[in-house]
């Protein structure tokens, strides 16, 4: 059998039981010294993170793969937008097409396509009248957007992103995956130990409310929890149909596709870009998400019947007060 086929499936890896973690758990200390080493040295000053001349607020989680970080960057930047206020959401843009920072958006809708800027901060400026800027560096994404004076800058996907200081962090965590197998990348979904939750100021509970992932590391949790669960738009719902997605955990996706018969399952990795041969030799409809209806082929748009499953994004009365209250202490 080839190497290839042996290994897990990238969308899940770190979630099931495979021999190659075992043999990679050495890397994982080894990534585990770095990732503690560089906190320490923000921590005791030796790096200075940048202070943006505006709140910033910061949208992470501790795992590989995708917790619901878009959803609720969506959400939040809507409702900041409704209390008055300029937002700027700042992303990696991760996998597009060039790497220089970019304005994807300065709130009146994307201005490029998805492929520069990423199916993410498209998907962010398509659903929000947030300005939307991409690029490895975040601080010099926000200067691209500075001269529209944002009052509030969103880091989008940014626990991590220690270079640019933050006045509210919020760490994300999936209930139907929790931590998986425990281990730091590469021989588990972690991208830090659990213990750096303590650098959050709340946790979201996101996929479920299921909370058993936590126990043992009760320390870590001395923070506000919330929980969001953004229900699906599932309206006119064909009664067969093959799934295509790319999504980081495309199971809980297909859990939530009530009474329809599931022909065929495309799963692709996470921020896949698409091509007309993924969609070959099929004959029913498509059920997709918007994050991956964005990256179809306009070919295959006009010619398969797609029903793209959104979903609402509105944050609940606790987070929206739980927020207000810190940007009005």
């Amino acid at each position: 059998m080839p190497l290839k086929a042996s290994l897990p499936d990238l969308n899940n890896w770190g979630y099931d039981s495979h021999w190659i973690y075992g043999l990679l758990t050495p890397f994982s200390f080894f990534y585990s010294l770095g990732v503690r080493a560089r906190t320490l040295a923000y921590r005791a000053g030796v790096f200075k993170a940048k202070r943006l001349p505006c709140f910033t607020i910061s949208v992470g989680n501790l795992t590989l793969g995708g917790t619901g970080k878009t959803p609720f960057v969506i959400g939040l930047s809507n409702f900041l937008t409704e209390l008055g206020l300029r937002v700027a959401v700042l992303s990696r843009g991760y996998k597009r097409k060039f790497s220089k920072p970019l304005i994807v958006s300065v709130g009146n809708g994307p201005e490029v396509e998805v492929e520069e800027a990423g199916d993410e901060p498209y998907l962010i400026a398509l659903k929000t009248r947030a300005m939307v800027a991409v690029g490895k560096d975040r601080a010099r994404a926000f200067e691209l957007l500075a001269p529209h004076k944002p009052h509030v800058a969103i880091l989008d996907d940014g626990f991590q992103h220690l270079r640019i200081a933050r006045d509210l962090d919020f760490c994300l965590i999936d209930a139907s995956r929790g931590f998986g197998n425990g281990k730091l990348f590469p021989a588990g979904p972690l991208r830090e130990p659990p213990e750096a939750m303590r650098r959050a100021d709340a946790l979201v509970i996101t996929k479920g409310k299921g909370l058993r992932f936590l126990e043992g590391i009760e320390k870590a949790v001395k923070r506000p929890v919330f929980f969001y669960n953004p229900a699906p738009l599932c309206k006119n719902l064909p009664k067969a149909a093959v799934v295509v997605t790319a999504i980081a955990n495309p199971d809980h996706f297909t859990k939530r596709l009530k009474g329809v018969r599931i022909i065929e399952k495309r799963f692709f990795p996470d921020h896949h870009r698409y091509t007309e041969r993924d969609f070959a030799g099929i004959r029913h409809p498509v059920l997709t998400t918007m994050k991956d209806f964005v990256k179809f082929p306009r070919k295959i748009k006009e010619e398969l019947e797609i029903v793209v499953i959104d979903q609402k994004t509105d944050l609940p009365e606790e987070i929206r007060n739980f927020v207000k209250e810190r940007l009005c202490p």
